[in-house]
């Protein structure tokens, strides 16, 4: 399976279609394209209709047909092409895994060798778990985590209004220029970024000011 060179597709959310085992898509609308992109569930849940998205892509072709797989965090990216790299497992089982298991719990079950518990997953079996443990149970421990800086980051963006999709990528632009920053600047420079594209706080209320109502 060869892989098209898309780092990450921003656009508007049209639709949000869940499927079946943990698996669904979404369609994005870019610059008038529909894309359809497949997620996780879990990571749909957290998408809104109509809003603008930012998706990381891991792109499959196969029987020359080009398929997309969208993430909301690029580290969820890099887990699931870790995955499908795994002799026998395919980009549909690979989601399927990150559908029933967050990726952090997933690395720890490999780690651990809990074979019983991976094989839960509707599609894995046995030998396919076995897999994973000989195959990955070296390598996860390299990819990058998500530190707590940057989930402390995402969060009081949050609670200044912003949706968590938009604080999550706010602060990924910033990390990625400055991966060591500290959590103020941190903050504070993903609050700049998101101002700077249009996008004020929505706890910020507006300095408009407003004439006073005639009583004549």
């Amino acid at each position: 399976m060869e892989r098209m060179s898309i780092e990450f597709i921003r656009g508007s959310l049209v639709s949000i279609h869940h499927g079946k085992k943990g698996v669904g898509h979404v369609v994005l609308d870019w610059n008038g394209i529909g894309l359809r992109c497949f997620m996780s569930s879990p990571q749909m849940t957290q998408c809104t209709r109509n809003e603008e998205i930012c998706l990381f892509i891991s792109s499959v072709m196969k029987d020359s047909e080009w398929t997309l797989y969208g993430f909301l965090k690029v580290e969820e990216r890099d887990f699931f092409e870790k995955l499908t790299h795994v002799s026998g497992i395919g980009p549909k089982t690979a989601l399927s895994l990150l559908g029933a298991f967050p990726s952090h719990k997933l690395a720890s079950l490999i780690a651990q060798e809990d074979v019983s518990s991976i094989t839960s997953v509707p599609g894995i079996g046995k030998k396919s778990a076995q897999r994973l443990v000989v195959e990955l149970k070296g390598v996860l421990p390299t990819l990058e985590i998500e530190s707590t800086d940057s989930l402390d980051a995402v969060q009081a963006l949050i609670r200044l209004g912003y949706k968590e999709t938009h604080a999550q990528r706010m602060v990924h632009e910033v990390l990625e220029k400055q991966p060591q920053i500290a959590l103020g600047e941190l903050i504070r420079k993903a609050l700049l970024l998101s101002m700077s594209q249009g996008n004020p706080s929505p706890s910020i209320p507006s300095t408009k000011s407003h004439a006073p109502p005639n009583r004549g």
